[in-house]
């Protein structure tokens, strides 16, 4: 990197890269976003691009987790202290978060487009996602946990409900093979299952 950039050049400099990123991601999808592009509408050469990012799957990997925590902390902020007695409501309500944002951000399901998670899953990028899916997962936990204390015993742990909820997503890996008439039915008519199965599971005696 040119040593005249201060550290707050190279903040900003950071910041427009995924800033612009997002838009190319978003407008031309993964494989036809290229690196040529993003640095030019920046304004930097190329060659310091590789100064911020390892690779366009480094740089797309960074924006997909700063995007899908802001979902994650709507839903925490607006279900944490939820007093409904029925804990599959809350199920269904947290799902129904995560997946319409997915409805509305496109940067959400390109992972999920299987040549992209093959082309991103380069080791340095696959140990991120491995890591980021870890966060995510125990901030899940952690809120599906709450709830079950504060409702009574269940046989059903925290951890199932969670990793119930996120195998669901993994549907869409296989959209298209399920069908665009079958593919909404099919995810909430699982997460339904799971809501039921999280409510039946009270220890009543």
């Amino acid at each position: 990197m040119p040593k005249h950039f201060s550290e707050q050049e190279k903040e900003a400099i950071r910041n427009e890269l995924l800033s612009v990123g997002l838009e190319q991601f978003e407008h031309f999808g993964f494989n036809k976003t290229n690196v040529d592009d993003i640095t030019e509408k920046v304004g930097i050469a190329k060659g310091s691009f590789y100064n911020f990012f390892s690779s366009k799957g480094d740089l797309f990997m960074e924006i997909y987790s700063q995007e899908r925590q802001k979902v994650q902390k709507y839903a925490l902020r607006h279900l944490k202290n939820n007093t409904t007695d029925d804990i599959d409501e809350l199920v269904k309500k947290y799902f129904d978060i995560l997946y319409n944002a997915r409805k509305k951000r496109p940067i959400l399901n390109i992972v999920y487009e299987s040549e992209v998670f093959s082309a991103i899953t380069n080791r340095q990028v696959k140990q991120r996602l491995s890591e980021y899916n870890d966060i995510i997962n125990e901030q899940m936990c952690e809120l599906i946990q709450g709830w079950l204390d504060a409702r009574g015993r269940y046989s059903i742990d925290a951890r199932t409900i969670t990793y119930l909820m996120r195998s669901v997503n993994f549907l869409q890996f296989h959209e298209d093979a399920i069908g665009p008439e079958m593919y909404e039915k099919t995810v909430y008519t699982l997460i339904e299952a799971v809501a039921q199965l999280v409510k039946r599971s009270l220890i009543t005696e």
